[in-house]
């Protein structure tokens, strides 16, 4: 029997509730009665709403009851669930629910080891003696020029307009070519706030120029919606052409061209953006070069954590508190300095719909008290979703200090 553990994002893709979207945590078991049948049951709880859903303050729980199997490389289940809004919504019920997982593993150290240079020789015999796994962590300004003749929810005319997006993307490489995508972007300009979409995909890489110049034709699926755009139930295509130039070793700028759209192009945009992608080989050190003597390992953090704004104002609702649920991760640039983006979704206080994509740097001190303790400063921008807290700035900041025990 294995105890599960990790994080969830959903977002609607069919219905009437096209940017509807919910973060949480997860815990459970697996238990396998064969070497392929097994079951799953579980406990999610979070936050999120929007779209006009009666999500109250946005908290949720959903617990389940799969069967599922295994087929090595992925496994698939479905069984029963039940999800209810109960800090005061009144979405609640009991459904059917089906799931396709992929396993991922990879090879890790103590994260005291960040930043320590290795001799690649010293892990010849080691489970390390292999081929390294290729990722790609990416930042992002996309527009979205509208096309078709779209209305948002209040008949206001979305045709010809251009939203602004800001986000990240990561990529995993199944191969030398091809790769998989997750892509997460929030509205900050051209719409009252609150679009968000979120992508999953699969694409192809083409290298030229002795790998300085790259070409990449992906396609996603996902679900966006929110600030207004009536993306239907929210279920959206995205085809993409994108180009990238070496700036540095391992730093690309990326320009690409696109469309996003739903299935039946109600909602139809030509997208056009720009951004800094950084390239990672990890969990391996049998590369193809072999003037390759050292390694370092690379330290990251993945922060599950509950925020409270004290006196959250509203446009119409009474002032009170709010608490939201957030995801962040950090990517260590050295021992004191790194990078992070963080995704949150309100989960009390009456304001289920808000939600918040944040990027920025941070500083940290070394291990202090018998390496017990580091403290932390750091500066966070990005866009906020629901029009009642964002309307009067379009582009929302963060500072956070921090202690880590």
């Amino acid at each position: 029997m294995n105890s599960i553990r990790g994080v969830g994002l959903y977002g609607s893709i069919a219905g009437i509730r096209g940017g509807f979207f919910t973060l949480g945590v997860n815990a459970g078991l697996k238990k396998y009665f064969s070497n392929k049948l097994y079951v799953d049951t579980g406990f999610h709880f979070g936050g999120g709403g929007g779209a006009g859903a009666l999500d109250g303050g946005g908290a949720f729980i959903l617990p389940h009851f799969n069967l599922g199997y295994d087929f090595k490389n992925f496994s698939i289940n479905g069984g029963w669930s039940y999800v209810n809004f109960f800090d005061g919504g009144e979405i609640k019920g009991h459904q059917l629910n089906v799931a396709l997982e992929i396993p991922l593993d990879f090879e890790y150290s103590d994260y005291k080891s960040a930043e320590k240079e290795i001799d690649l020789n010293e892990f010849a015999n080691t489970s390390w003696n292999q081929n390294p796994k290729r990722n790609s962590l990416m930042v992002h300004f996309n527009n979205l020029k509208v096309l078709s003749k779209a209305k948002s929810t209040d008949d206001q005319v979305l045709e010809g307009k251009t939203i602004k997006l800001a986000g990240f993307e990561y990529t995993s490489y199944l191969n030398k070519n091809w790769f998989t995508f997750l892509k997460v972007d929030g509205a900050y300009d051209g719409i009252r706030a609150g679009y968000m979409d979120v992508l999953l995909g699969g694409g192809y890489h083409l290298s030229m120029n002795r790998n300085r110049t790259n070409i990449l034709a992906k396609f996603g699926i996902g679900a966006g919606g929110g600030g207004g755009v009536d993306s239907k139930g929210g279920f959206l295509f995205y085809p993409d052409l994108s180009i990238e130039q070496q700036l540095f070793k391992d730093i690309y700028i990326s320009v690409n061209k696109g469309y996003l759209l739903t299935p039946n192009k109600d909602f139809y945009t030509s997208t056009f953006g720009i951004g800094i992608k950084y390239y990672i080989e990890r969990n391996g050190i049998n590369t193809d070069n072999t003037t390759f003597t050292k390694g370092k390992f690379k330290g990251f953090e993945v922060i599950v954590k509950q925020d409270m704004y004290f006196n959250a104002k509203r446009m119409e609702d009474p002032t009170e508190h709010m608490h939201q649920i957030s995801l962040q991760i950090n990517l260590d640039l050295n021992k004191n300095v790194y990078v992070a983006g963080q995704t949150s979704f309100a989960n009390f206080g009456n304001a289920g719909a808000y939600g918040e994509g944040l990027v920025g740097a941070g500083l940290k001190t070394d291990p202090l008290f018998n390496d017990s303790t580091s403290l932390f400063a750091q500066l966070l921008g990005g866009a906020c979703r629901w029009w009642w807290y964002c309307n009067r700035t379009r582009f929302n900041y963060k500072t956070k200090f921090r202690i880590r025990l």
